[in-house]
């Protein structure tokens, strides 16, 4: 068995404990899921992460349309009111970003502290980024995310990155080099199992490090109670 076979049982078994009281109820439908169960996602990632990582935690999947972005801000509007941290959620961008993302920072067209705004649906702020466009090759020359990304540290506690598939978006591959940790989110019964693989080597082959996986969507065919006792 795989690294990634082993992280997706692993991960597949907590889901089931942690979320089998809600079984109607995954990632990517509007209603948050339950706060203790995202601290506890959370502090399970944390402990993935190296003693020298910065506290940047990449969320990408392997195509799209899998629950990254909810599973992204679920997890910032956790963490900053329930453990009162400052968060920082960076949505990547897919065109030119906005004109005060975090690309322009890197080109000196803005400051840090004009990238980075109060989020409007949750209590955590919010920058956008992209690779792409006149701005976006700052980010890539002379370590300037790295940079941006390092000023951003001073503002907040904890980073995370909302993330294009790794698949199919060359900023996902850029990511994974500056960021602390990448999880995978995978969608129950939809991800085959060798996509999953060439998206776990994409990330550590760039650099990266997978934290884990979260299998995502998944679906009970029995009653929660019953899972619970196997």
């Amino acid at each position: 068995m795989t690294r990634i076979f082993d992280a997706l049982q692993i991960h597949g078994d907590t889901r089931q404990e942690s979320y089998g009281t809600a079984p109607q109820q995954v990632y990517g439908e509007p209603t948050m899921l339950p706060r203790d169960e995202l601290i506890a996602l959370y502090q399970t990632i944390r402990t993935q992460l190296h003693d020298d990582a910065r506290p940047i935690i990449e969320i990408t999947s392997s195509s799209r349309g899998e629950g990254t972005s909810t599973l992204a801000r679920d997890l910032a509007t956790a963490v900053a009111s329930s453990l009162g941290l400052r968060v920082l959620l960076i949505v990547v961008e897919a065109g030119d970003g906005f004109e005060s993302g975090l690309e322009t920072v890197a080109a000196g067209g803005a400051g840090i502290t004009e990238a980075i705004a109060p989020a409007r649906d949750g209590p955590f702020y919010r920058a956008s980024l992209s690779v792409s466009g006149p701005a976006g090759r700052y980010l890539l020359d002379n370590g300037g995310l790295d940079r941006v990304l390092a000023d951003a540290l001073d503002l907040v506690d904890i980073i995370f990155i909302d993330a294009p598939p790794i698949l199919a978006d060359v900023a996902s591959m850029v990511l994974t080099r500056s960021s602390g940790g990448v999880v995978l989110v995978v969608e129950a019964e939809r991800t085959r199992a060798p996509i999953v693989e060439q998206a776990r080597r994409a990330i550590e082959s760039n650099g990266g490090r997978l934290l884990g996986v979260v299998l995502n969507k998944r679906r009970y065919h029995i009653p929660p109670a019953i899972y619970r006792r196997l």
